[in-house]
């Protein structure tokens, strides 16, 4: 019912692991490939092995290594903001030590669940306002130790009271503020199914990450402040701030004499904004390079196996064309379980990619490269192409059944009036903007042979 074929050879045999919910990806491939090395040396006879052509493990470790780097520099940038606002090396480390602490939080959190962190989810920290708690206090801090005033009668009050005093007059607000940031995460807890099983982490790790960050500045940063600003010293005001304050005071006055104008102002400009928003779009997961492309070729309904096999070599040698292509796995029909309900007209190339760094200089994106595999493919009459990626093929997959973003069915009794009706809707979506990629899964007619036994 199907054949496989990798690179020239037409007709190899494929394994797909599959791993079980909830397991580390990248535990399970470490003992995955210890396995696979036991099973080449000691299990298959000479001349056979297992030749692995897809470790995920590629793809996780450069993107660990991406989200590494940003959350690196996103620290590395908050600590030059604060300290360009509060010329104060020292409050800005204080500050800057709630980020590890606050991801440490999440991370025992996460861990004690049975949750692993993602890319969704690390991308989705903001360390602004993971420290933003903990600038306030910071700044109110240093503002009370820099204006000291008592009477010559009266001692003036120590570190620990001026400590107290600041953190209590800020205190309420910054725990109001974090908690609003963190109920506006609370839908997310709601999704289910796929969406709840990508997204969930990303609300598990952001609310612990906050809650974690909203401890420390109300407990350590206080006691951070008590040694910090042991001894006081003069509070500098930065150029900066007193730069924006001379331009805002003016505009403030301004703003107060014509309250009208401005209430006016801010509904007009939230009125465009709510216009280009409609028109903005949106989709279900950004897009990710995951370095490979997943084909799938729609053939005639009623060819047969010999004939599609037929037609392989010479869509091999149109992907083989492009620099970009490092390897090529293929799939014609379904496998011998009954497992895929694809027909013997479904054929499947997973294409490995080169790094960008490799490709030439006329094909700088993932989509110019689609682009010209496309028109290279429009060569073959009768061929329905959909260009997609490893894992988001299979994420489309398993929340509406097709390949494509966004999957239109129709239902009916009467095939005929299906594919009628099928072919008005593609006209009418091809002219919508941003429709890439718009094709028909096709359902023709099959001949089948019924056989009734005379008893």
């Amino acid at each position: 019912q199907g054949v496989v074929g990798r690179g020239n050879d037409p007709d190899v045999v494929q394994g797909i692991v599959l791993m079980r919910r909830g397991e580390n990806p990248s535990a399970v491939l470490d003992r995955l490939r210890a396995k696979i090395d036991d099973i080449n040396q000691r299990v298959l006879p000479e001349g056979t092995k297992i030749d692995v052509f897809y470790d995920r493990a590629e793809l996780i470790g450069s993107t660990l290594s991406t989200v590494g780097r940003n959350l690196l520099e996103g620290a590395v940038l908050v600590v030059l903001v604060l300290f360009v606002f509060l010329l104060d090396i020292r409050a800005a480390l204080m500050v800057a030590g709630i980020i590890p602490l606050s991801l440490a939080t999440a991370f025992i959190y996460l861990n004690l669940r049975g949750m692993s962190a993602n890319l969704i989810s690390m991308g989705a920290v903001d360390f602004g306002i993971i420290v933003d708690g903990a600038v306030v206090i910071v700044e109110a801090i240093a503002l009370k130790m820099a204006h000291v005033t008592h009477s010559e009668t009266d001692p003036p009050d120590s570190v620990l009271d001026r400590v107290r005093t600041s953190v209590s007059g800020v205190l309420r607000p910054t725990v109001f503020s974090l908690l609003i940031i963190i109920a506006a995460y609370l839908p997310i807890f709601m999704l289910e199914r796929v969406e709840g099983r990508m997204f969930a982490p990303l609300a598990h790790t952001v609310v612990a990450a906050l809650v974690g960050a909203l401890v420390f500045s109300v407990t350590l940063v206080p006691v951070l402040a008590t040694f910090v600003y042991a001894k006081p010293r003069a509070h500098k005001e930065s150029p900066l701030l007193v730069g924006a304050s001379h331009l805002y005071r003016p505009a403030l006055r301004g703003a107060l004499r014509k309250p009208w104008a401005v209430l006016a102002a801010a509904i007009l400009s939230l009125a465009l904004a709510g216009g280009v928003l409609s028109k903005r779009g949106s989709e279900f997961l950004p897009e990710l390079n995951e370095g490979a492309l997943y084909l799938t070729f729609t053939l005639p309904s009623n060819i047969s196996m010999e004939e599609g096999r037929k037609l392989m070599p010479e869509l091999a040698r149109i992907i083989d064309a492009f620099p970009q292509v490092d390897a090529r796995m293929s799939q014609l029909g379904r496998p011998e379980d009954g497992t895929d309900p694809k027909l013997s007209n479904n054929l499947e190339y997973f294409v490995k990619l080169k790094p960008a760094t490799e490709w030439p200089a006329s094909t700088k994106t993932l989509s110019q490269l689609v682009d010209s595999m496309s028109d290279a493919f429009a060569v073959i009459p009768g061929l329905d192409v959909n260009f997609s990626q490893p894992i988001r093929d299979n994420v489309n997959e398993n929340i509406s059944g097709q390949q494509g973003q966004i999957a239109l069915k129709l239902f009916g009794s009467d095939l005929n009036v299906l594919q009628s009706k099928a072919d008005e809707v593609k006209r009418a979506l091809s002219h919508v903007d941003g429709v890439a990629d718009l094709g028909i899964v096709k359902s023709g007619v099959v001949p089948v042979l019924d056989i009734k036994p005379d008893r």
